[in-house]
């Protein structure tokens, strides 16, 4: 990205494109998350 192009919030053109790059990329990382901790809870888990 060159700073031509770069806007004043971070390289986004207004808070609301900074907002949904950050809650896209962080609602990925917490969903990779989420199933990790889903899989590692089922495997120590005793299955009854």
């Amino acid at each position: 990205m060159t700073e031509e192009t770069k806007g004043p919030y971070n390289g986004y053109n207004s808070l609301e494109e900074l907002e949904s790059a950050v809650d896209e990329y962080f609602g990925e990382y917490i969903s990779e998350q989420n199933q990790k901790t889903k899989e590692h809870i089922e495997n120590i888990t005793p299955q009854a």
